[in-house]
């Protein structure tokens, strides 16, 4: 699928004589989204996970999942494709605000029950010790990659799923 992703120009022109097919309209859409983790999320830029291998892992994971979600998402009917990216845009914002939410508020409570609990504990062997201690050093960067991770698949989970009942819906209407 060749799309034109420098110049604007030819974008313009063939968008406004109508020549750019739903299946490349989607396939800009895929590839503004992975365009901003690549360069306003990952490891190239800023990630939790730093610049070690796990934040290329994050970086692969999240677009992987992207990608994949993406795809998985989008239809072969040329009629249900036609709805597509409005249906994607406008469900975005209340599926994507949502999971945000439950996944930090999840992250933030597990290590809330950690700090009052956890770390409270009298430990007198040195080996658990030693791995509480690093779970309170590293845990946060690798909960935060999992987080990051995890959060990505329900986003994409759910949005399958609501653009599977809005096209239940807009076919038996």
């Amino acid at each position: 699928m060749n799309i034109e992703i420098v110049r604007s120009r030819v974008v313009i022109d063939r968008l406004s004589r109508d020549e750019i097919s739903l299946e490349k309209i989607s396939a800009y859409m895929l590839v503004n989204i992975l365009i901003g983790y690549i360069f306003g999320y990952s490891t190239l830029v800023f990630s939790t996970a730093g610049t070690g291998w796990l934040g290329w892992l994050e970086l692969i994971c999240i677009l992987s999942i992207t990608t994949i979600g993406f795809i998985a998402c989008s239809s072969r009917d040329e009629i249900e494709n036609k709805y597509f990216i409005y249906d994607f845009i406008c469900l975005s914002v209340p599926i994507g605000f949502t999971t945000v939410f439950l996944s930090w508020s999840l992250y933030w409570l597990v290590w809330w029950v950690f700090e009052k609990t956890v770390l409270k504990i009298n430990i007198h062997d040195n080996f658990h010790a030693d791995m509480l201690i690093w779970i309170a050093k590293d845990g946060p960067t690798y909960s935060v990659f999992l987080t990051n991770v995890l959060s990505n698949i329900f986003y994409f989970k759910r949005m399958k799923n609501a653009l599977c009942k809005v096209r239940y819906i807009r076919k038996n209407l």
